[in-house]
């Protein structure tokens, strides 16, 4: 029996063209909006079909795709059956709502870990040896989706891969972090790993661009149910002007420089130390967001 590498794909918005701002400069044109395939996804895909064709000399190993969404949003899935994908499923449940309701999908962590535990649900039955999803969304970036996913699945988890190396048993991960450092670790199978973008996969030979056009696509019908609106409003950073005191007309240049650049800093907030718990100092950084409007 084949062993399934399993890449969950996602679809959002084109950002790399130029796009005109709709009626009270509050989104993008409708009519203007490009929807494509989330291009780390697409890297998981490109990830996926090399980890096949590299294991594939010892044993029969197979990539499957999974989506999450309302009908009508096959494409990214098709795409993958014509680059070289064996399966394809879509989970949905048509009491969600529709494309209104994806587009507000990643709106809140809640949400998005909500998609995770659908797409889980498409993914268990194949127990897959490795589960291959993009770093990050294009068009809302959190970059938490992957995480989620390992919870749900109650299995290994590994960010920004830059190299994954079959193991016995295991896969050993080589992941990307800040300021050019990586981090090295071995991982048990089953595992969830993210993966950023990568060049685009060559054109599918037309045979297999034709089968995939016809292909049937199934779908899982969830009977998760969605967890209701965030209550939070995000606001934009306000700039804060920043008050000085009237500096005396005699001053000369270097001395007005000088005066301002020597005012003390200003603060706020109260410094807790460690010993007064997690709980407390998440509290209080809470507060501090709501005084200044970053939060409702």
């Amino acid at each position: 029996m084949a062993e399934p590498i399993v890449v969950c794909l996602k679809r959002s918005q084109v950002t790399d063209v130029p796009l005109r701002l709709g009626e009270g400069a509050r989104g993008v044109r409708a009519d203007e909006t490009l929807i494509h395939a989330n291009p780390t996804d697409m890297g998981a895909l490109r990830w996926a079909l090399s980890l096949a064709e590299q294991m594939g000399t010892q044993t029969a190993v197979e990539v499957y795709a999974v989506s999450v969404g309302p009908p009508g949003w096959d494409e990214s899935l098709r795409a993958a059956l014509a680059a070289g994908a064996v399966k394809a499923v879509r989970v949905w449940n048509p009491s969600w709502g529709g494309e209104e309701w994806m587009e507000q999908a990643d709106a809140s962590a809640d949400r998005t870990a909500f998609l995770a535990r659908a797409a889980a649900e498409g993914i268990e039955p194949w127990k897959p040896a490795l589960i291959l999803t993009g770093d990050a969304s294009a068009d809302t970036g959190h970059g938490c989706f992957g995480a989620f996913l390992a919870h749900a699945l109650g299995i290994g988890f590994a960010h920004r891969a830059a190299q994954v190396v079959p193991l016995d048993g295991q896969w050993r991960v080589r992941c990307k972090l800040d300021r050019g450092y990586a981090q090295e670790m071995v991982i048990s199978r089953p595992a969830v790993i993210t993966v950023g973008a990568l060049p685009p996969l060559p054109p599918a030979p037309l045979p297999a661009w034709l089968r995939s056009r016809t292909a049937e696509i199934p779908c899982v019908v969830s009977a998760l149910q969605p967890p209701p609106a965030s209550a939070t409003t995000l606001r934009a950073p306000v700039p804060r002007v920043k008050r000085y005191p009237a500096l005396s007309p005699e001053f000369s240049a270097q001395e007005r420089i000088g005066a301002l650049v020597d005012q003390p800093l200003v603060g706020g907030g109260t410094v807790l130390q460690a010993e007064e718990g997690i709980a407390a100092q998440v509290e209080a950084i809470i507060q501090v967001l709501r005084e200044r409007e970053y939060i409702g």
